[in-house]
Formats: structure tokens, C-alpha cells, sequence
């Protein structure tokens, strides 16, 4: 999951101690709750209105990369 790769990153002391960053990156898990469809465009709306901070991007990259696929 994307803690696991949190916890490999150099983000693990901010998401630790930071709660408005881990708020940001839950939304990601929060497709997860999303009917099948919307995912996509759920995953975009989270990426597109700078709901996730800069710092936030390799795990955004990450979660793409596993979970959802490159969009264009």
C-alpha cells in the first residue's frame, strides 16, 4: 500500500508529524470508496485542484503508477 512506500521515501517524518499532509495523501485512499467508473476522474479532480501538495508527488506518481495507470 502507499504507507509502505512512504515509509521508503523521505516523506515518512512529514506524513508522521504533519496532519494536514496526511489529510492530503488520504485522499488518494479515498478512490478506493469511489464507484468504478469515477475512479479516473476522481484520481484527476484530487491531482488537478492542488489538493495534494508539490512534496506529495512522488506518492502521487506512486499511487498512479500501481493503482491507476498513466492518464494522457
Amino acid at each position: 500500500m502507499y504507507i509502505k512506500h512512504i515509509q521508503r521515501s523521505s516523506l515518512k517524518i512529514r506524513y508522521d508529524f504533519d496532519v494536514h499532509f496526511q489529510h492530503q495523501l488520504k485522499f488518494l485512499v479515498a478512490t478506493a470508496f469511489v464507484p468504478v467508473e469515477f475512479v479516473t476522474m476522481a484520481f484527476e479532480v484530487v491531482c488537478g485542484n492542488n489538493v495534494i501538495s508539490a512534496e506529495g508527488k512522488p506518492i502521487v506518481d506512486y499511487f498512479e503508477d500501481t493503482w491507476i495507470g498513466h492518464l494522457e
